[in-house]
C-alpha cells in the first residue's frame, strides 16, 4: 500500500497518510495484529441510530510500546488517514508502523 509520509526537516518520520479505501474497520484490525499493540478506541463510519456517515475524525486510537498513536480522518470525510502519536513527536515506533501499512497489498 502507498503510504504518503511526513517528515521533519531533519527527514525524520513524524507521521504518515494513506487511502480511506481501506476502511475504518480494516485499520482497526491491521492495528490489532502489530505484535504488542493494543487498540483502546475504535469509531464506525455510522450512527446506527440515523444510519449516516460519522464525521467524527478518530478511526482509531492505540498504544504501541507505551506510546499512545492515533488514527484520524480529517472533517470526517476525506480520502486519506492521517496516522502518527498523539504527542505529535518523532518515534521510531512510527517507522515500524508505515512499514506495516507500506507491506500490505
Amino acid at each position: 500500500m502507498q503510504t504518503m509520509d511526513i517528515r521533519d526537516e531533519q527527514g525524520r518520520l513524524r507521521s504518515f497518510e494513506i487511502s480511506s479505501w481501506m476502511g475504518r474497520r480494516r485499520i482497526a484490525k491491521v492495528i490489532g495484529n502489530i505484535a504488542n499493540a493494543h487498540v483502546i478506541k475504535t469509531t464506525s463510519g455510522f450512527t446506527w441510530n440515523l444510519i449516516v456517515p460519522n464525521r467524527d475524525e478518530l478511526v482509531c486510537m492505540f498504544e504501541l510500546a507505551g506510546i499512545r498513536f492515533k488514527v484520524t480522518e480529517d472533517y470526517g470525510d476525506s480520502d486519506r488517514y492521517w496516522i502518527g502519536p498523539e504527542d505529535h513527536e518523532i518515534h521510531p515506533e512510527t517507522e515500524m508502523i508505515r512499514q506495516v501499512f507500506a507491506n500490505l497489498p
